[in-house]
């Protein structure tokens, strides 16, 4: 089978709040933290839903716990990405501390996507880099190795090395990935596959904007997150 290459984007993602950020925030109390979520939160993900042909069928779904009950609209998340145009939201769905956000379109292998709640309060921050474990920017034999070392070792660091997202590290994830491995020759991520760019808060007059890379572009650089009161 001829493998599929994805190259990695490199175009800026900016998340940009307006007047609903006072109002997002009420309901989303100051020091909310994200303990949990699928993609992983700040970590490369390397397991992810497949197609009929066993190749990554991109992020369609968020999984989210809050260590507090939180209360969201749809207008009080914002989602962005490398892809362009970025996927947006389609449904919200459930309550308290734990959320699914649902996108009209997958984020595909490949890209960086990123997905603030209560007004840039909290923000989830995600790599796709399926089956890539070992981090070099390429799914291979070699990732196949290290994960059933994994296995055997008995890790259970679910962001790394459970590749097929059931909750748990065993023989089936690298019996996945190596099937995976077998069914997709070419998958050589370019850039570097580590790196998740710094989320930067910039003002411009008084409205307030996140977006990731190391300076602002115009405006100076205020403490994230976004707030009404950032750039008064």
């Amino acid at each position: 089978m001829t493998g599929s290459k994805w190259t990695w984007v490199s175009s800026v993602l900016v998340i940009t709040f307006v007047n609903f950020q006072a109002q997002a925030q009420e309901a989303f109390p100051t020091g909310t933290q994200i303990v949990w979520s699928d993609p992983p939160d700040g970590h490369i993900d390397v397991g992810q839903a497949k197609d009929a042909g066993g190749r990554p069928d991109g992020i369609a779904i968020v999984y989210v716990r809050f260590d507090r009950p939180v209360e969201l609209t749809v207008e009080s998340v914002v989602v962005a990405s490398t892809a362009a145009p970025a996927p947006q939201i389609e449904s919200l769905s459930g309550g308290g501390s734990e959320w699914v956000v649902l996108l009209d379109g997958p984020l595909a292998a490949g890209e960086t996507g990123a997905v603030a709640f209560g007004g840039g309060a909290a923000t989830l921050v995600f790599a796709s880099r399926p089956g890539d474990v070992n981090h070099d920017g390429t799914t291979d034999e070699t990732d196949v190795a290290v994960l059933k070392d994994a296995v055997a070792r008995d890790a259970q660091d679910l962001e790394a090395f459970d590749f097929d997202r059931n909750g748990e590290v065993s023989e089936d994830d690298a019996k996945a990935l190596q099937e995976f491995v077998q069914q997709n020759t070419d998958h050589h991520w370019s850039g570097d596959p580590t790196k998740l760019e710094k989320l930067t808060c910039c003002c411009a007059g008084t409205e307030c904007s996140q977006s990731f890379g190391s300076h602002c572009a115009a405006g100076p650089e205020v403490a994230c997150p976004c707030s009404g009161g950032n750039c008064s």
